[in-house]
């Protein structure tokens, strides 16, 4: 029987539970608003522990004698895994209880997040990072004559430490395992359910919210965890710290983010597993007719996707339904039709570089900042979140009004990434030169200038030994990175690779080691004692922070304006029918060919400027305790502006093929907008 137009349809009624668990007082909370309320909590935590992750990035591979390609490898672990599960969960998810799978994926993230922090807690802090202000653990940094022994016997003295460390691990990979498994469950059916339940004319506002979000949750990510390592790694024990958040010794409490995040996240499943499968709504009928007619009069592009990429199994490929055989065919067709067209496939490439650029840099961005700049663990990622946070909020904002406003077509779409791609690409390297030079660490960057053996170059490039010389040869030192800054206005790794043999502490509870042979002499900016030193890295003559902060904040604003006119591109080149089809094959590619590769050659690109490597045992190294910054920041920003160019070339390219695909789609009658019923089979 036909309804009326204008009258209201009662969709199948839902209650809020679980089970026979069906209480009133639930009930006024089922609706669209509440569960977007409890998703998008639960998804911006999701989202931000990515950011959290590349916040503690240092701190993990101190903590956990970890490689940069290490830590790299583990951090696009989630991303594979989500990648390998999302077509499986889209498909199959869509006739099933969809609140309930997604808290069955927040419970699968929550439990994942928390795994991350076990660590901690199953296995004690490792003695060479533990930081206490007692006279033993002061004077054991200090040099205690030995015989003389040769450099080739230091690595049989080196306590094995690879398997506290591989048991970390394991955690963590575990935790980024089930978080990929959760979270890969959220989009394709939060979407779905939204666009279910309500008018779609509406979707489009639902949907946004979620990508602004997406947009904010790393940047709070970042920030929370400068507030975390802000935290002494075991502050919740009784002994006392003798070292502030600015010492390079500092550890910070990497594992409380990913604690809090479990938690909270695990609290917002239990409300998730409460939603009914359909959430009860009176809209009426004509606003389900009316999708059509928006899109015609107001052009709104996001409800016009999301409209297209639901789908709603009813039945599978059977004898008796061999109508599913023409789905598979018409996909294979479409499938076909979207990579044999070149302006399509040069688009997606070149964004696939765009996110394999932002990928890398965020994942290690707080460890540029922090070693480039001399900055502590804790204040690198908040700086880094005051970087991207104009450009990942106002820059994506405005460049979708400034294609709304000037009515851009796919030609001023590639027309306006051009005007931006180019400029940046001829401005960005300015940034380069806004670096640090190295300090002058004795043995590793500089020569040691005792008084007692003149010059001594002890530069090791095997990365294996300790940057020892003569001064320094009848000492029995650690092999990890203590600094202290000499009289002479030199950083040694240690005091006991200054040779200091006595420790004090002065008037203002400062560590003075004095009596130390490899010091040479008293530099008039050092107000310390002649052939003394004190705890911490001596001060850097570099002010370049702000100024780079500067420059990447701008740059990086204006790289986020084209990000709305490259995604409307890649959609609006290809026929309406494809169009569901050609934003999951991008998505798809974003991730495959952008986000999962780019942590780990990014990191391989960073641990080939260490210059001096942790010992785990005989035959394995483990965290770069001192890195060349300058090669560090040639290579991070070198990688960096090369995948900029590359973008660049790609984006001209690709006008030029949009060009040619206009005037060929003009004489052939075929339009993005009106084919979108056109049979595939």
């Amino acid at each position: 029987m036909e309804t009326k137009p204008g009258t209201l349809r009662q969709k199948r009624p839902g209650n809020c539970g679980c089970c026979y668990f069906n209480p009133p007082c639930l009930q006024p909370l089922s609706h669209i608003n509440s569960f977007m309320v409890i998703f998008s909590s639960i998804f911006i935590l999701s989202l931000s522990v990515a950011g959290y992750l590349a916040g503690v990035v240092s701190t993990l591979e101190r903590r956990f004698q970890l490689k940069s390609s290490e830590v790299g490898a583990i951090s696009t672990v989630s991303s594979s895994v989500s990648l390998a599960l999302v077509v499986f969960v889209a498909y199959y998810g869509q006739t099933r209880h969809r609140p309930r799978i997604i808290a069955f994926g927040a419970l699968l993230t929550g439990v994942g997040t928390l795994m991350m922090s076990f660590p901690q807690f199953l296995y004690s802090t490792p003695p060479f990072l533990a930081t206490s202000n007692s006279t033993e653990n002061i004077k054991m940094t200090l040099c205690h004559l030995t015989e003389n022994i040769s450099n080739d016997s230091d690595c049989s003295n080196v306590e094995d430490l690879t398997s506290p460390s591989s048991y970390g691990v394991g955690w963590l990979v575990s935790g980024q395992l089930l978080i990929g498994i959760g979270g890969s469950v959220f989009m394709p059916l939060a979407i779905t359910f939204i666009d279910d339940n309500v008018p779609k004319t509406h979707t489009a506002f639902y949907v946004g919210v979620l990508f602004a979000a997406s947009g904010i949750a790393p940047i709070l990510g970042f920030g929370f965890s400068s507030v975390c390592l802000s935290y002494y790694n075991d502050f919740y024990k009784s002994s006392p710290i003798s070292i502030t958040n600015e010492d390079s010794n500092w550890l910070g409490a990497w594992w409380l983010g990913f604690l809090l995040y479990g938690v909270f996240t695990l609290v917002l499943s239990i409300p998730m597993f409460m939603f009914p499968k359909r959430i009860s709504e009176q809209i009426e009928d004509d606003e389900f007719d009316a999708d059509e007619a928006y899109k015609a009069e107001n052009g709104n592009e996001i409800a016009d996707i999301f409209d297209m990429t639901v789908y709603r199994p009813t039945s599978f490929p059977t004898e008796e339904n061999p109508e599913r055989c023409g789905t598979i065919k018409g996909f294979l067709k479409a499938l076909l039709r979207l990579i044999t067209n070149p302006a399509y496939v040069i688009i997606v490439l070149g964004v696939c570089l765009v996110m394999a650029a932002i990928s890398g840099f965020f994942t290690f961005g707080p460890k540029f900042i922090e070693t480039q700049f001399a900055v502590s663990a804790s204040n690198s990622p908040l700086i880094l979140a005051g970087m991207v946070a104009p450009g990942a909020i106002i820059g994506n904002f405005l460049g979708g009004y400034i294609v709304k406003h000037l009515k851009l077509d796919t030609h001023g779409y590639a027309r306006m990434i051009l005007m931006i791609c180019i400029p940046m690409t001829l401005v960005s390297p300015i940034i380069g030169f806004l670096g640090c030079d190295n300090p002058d660490i004795a043995g590793l960057t500089t020569q040691y200038q005792s008084q007692h053996n003149g010059n001594y170059n002890t530069t090791h490039l095997d990365h294996l030994k300790p940057p020892s010389g003569s001064c320094n040869s009848l000492c029995q030192c650690e092999n990890n990175y203590n600094p202290v800054c000499g009289s002479d206005g030199v950083t040694y790794a240690s005091a006991c690779y200054a040779g200091c043999k006595d420790v004090t502490m002065d008037a203002n509870n400062r560590t003075i080691y004095f009596n130390c042979d490899c010091v040479s002499y008293a530099n008039e900016t050092i107000e310390i004692l002649e052939y003394t030193a004190q705890r911490g890295e001596c001060s850097s003559e570099c002010h370049n922070l702000w100024l780079f902060t500067g420059v990447f904040s701008l740059i990086f604003f204006f790289s986020c304006i084209w990000s709305n006119p490259a995604f409307m591109l890649y959609l609006r080149i290809v026929e309406a029918r494809d169009r569901a089809l050609a934003v999951g094959f991008a998505s798809l590619a974003l991730k495959a060919l952008g986000f999962i590769p780019a942590p780990i050659f990014y990191g391989k690109a960073i641990q080939s400027t260490c210059i001096w490597e942790q010992q785990l045992s005989c035959s394995e190294t483990g965290a770069c305790l001192v890195h060349d910054i300058f090669h560090f920041r040639v290579n991070f920003l070198g990688l960096t502006y090369g995948l900029q160019v590359l973008v660049t070339l790609f984006m001209i390219v690709g006008y030029f093929a949009v060009r040619r695909q206009t005037k060929v789609w003009r004489k052939t009658g075929i339009s993005a907008y009106t084919n979108a019923n056109a049979p595939d089979n």
